[in-house]
This record gives structure tokens, C-alpha cells and sequence, in this order.
């Protein structure tokens, strides 16, 4: 038992070095939020400024913690699922951590929209909205076109998705 725990710690610990990792290469030169050419127009104080660096800088501390709470629940998940007899009240309760920190990671982003609109003033606010959003980059928007089973990795009833032509066309 000791043995089990011994390499779901060093597991853990490797997880959290990639994550770092993983975090720092995928963010280097790019903007965060709260930042960069949208946030430049709207002509912010010196106050404003550091008010919503502060406001980021506590909210990436949470999110951070959260996401790596959300990703030991899914290795905990998925070492649960691979065992021949999996405990249902073992596995409830890691979905339950799960959807707590997906929960709270909601509430933190409403949260800090809530008080960007307490920074800004109510013209920077209309300015805000005018402007054009950034567009998601990578393949998270594309999260909702997997179908079937439990998620990646499960391996459980998983079908994979069909192929489109480059121009949208018929399926192939």
C-alpha cells in the first residue's frame, strides 16, 4: 500500500513539473488578461493598471491550484476506472472533486469580469465591448467534436470522430 502511494507521489510530482512546464512554453510572448493591445486603447490609469495586475495576478494563483486539483482528479479518475472492479464511491466522489473545481474555476472568471467592471469606467467599458475578442488558438474550441465514452484516455466506448474535406465538404 505504502509502494502505491510512494508513485502516485512521485506521479503527482511529475505531473505538476510538466504542467509548469507545459504552462510557461505554451504562454511565453503572449498576452495574458487584462493585457495587451486591447487593454492599451483603453487609455487605463496608473491605478487602473495596477489594479487589474493585482486582480490577475490573484486569479492565475487560484487557477492554477485548481487546475492541478482538476488534473490529479482525473489521473485518481482514470486509475480508478483501469481497476477491474472500480468502487462507485470512490469514483463519485473524484467526479465530485472534479466538477467542485471546475465550479470554482467558473465562479473565479465571473468573478473577476464582475470586477473589471468595477475598474473600468463606463466608457472604457463600451469601448471594451466594441472591440474585436481574441480568437481561442490551439484545439480547445474544438473540445465539443469528440464523441462517445468518458472523456480522452478512458478508453471506454470512444468513437472517433468523422473526417471532413479542408474545404467543409462532404465527409469522407
Amino acid at each position: 500500500m505504502k509502494r502505491k502511494y510512494w508513485w502516485m507521489g512521485i506521479g503527482a510530482l511529475v505531473l505538476a513539473l510538466a504542467a509548469t512546464a507545459v504552462y510557461a512554453k505554451g504562454h511565453r510572448g503572449k498576452h495574458h488578461h487584462f493585457a495587451g493591445p486591447r487593454f492599451e486603447a483603453l487609455d487605463l490609469t496608473q491605478e487602473q493598471k495596477d489594479q487589474l495586475k493585482s486582480l490577475r495576478t490573484e486569479n492565475q494563483k487560484k487557477m492554477i491550484k485548481l487546475k492541478a486539483d482538476m488534473q490529479l482528479a482525473h489521473v485518481e479518475l482514470r486509475e480508478l476506472m483501469s481497476e477491474k472492479a472500480p468502487n462507485q464511491g470512490k469514483v463519485d466522489r473524484t467526479v465530485e472533486k472534479m466538477n467542485a473545481a471546475h465550479a470554482e474555476m467558473t465562479k473565479i472568471r465571473v468573478i473577476a469580469k464582475l470586477s473589471l467592471n468595477k475598474i473600468l469606467t463606463d466608457e472604457q467599458r463600451q469601448k471594451l465591448e466594441e472591440m474585436p475578442k481574441r480568437r481561442h488558438r490551439g484545439g480547445r474550441h474544438f473540445r465539443g467534436h469528440r464523441r462517445g465514452g468518458f472523456g480522452r484516455g478512458m478508453g471506454m466506448g470512444e468513437v472517433p470522430a468523422p473526417t471532413q474535406e479542408r474545404d467543409g465538404g462532404s465527409q469522407i
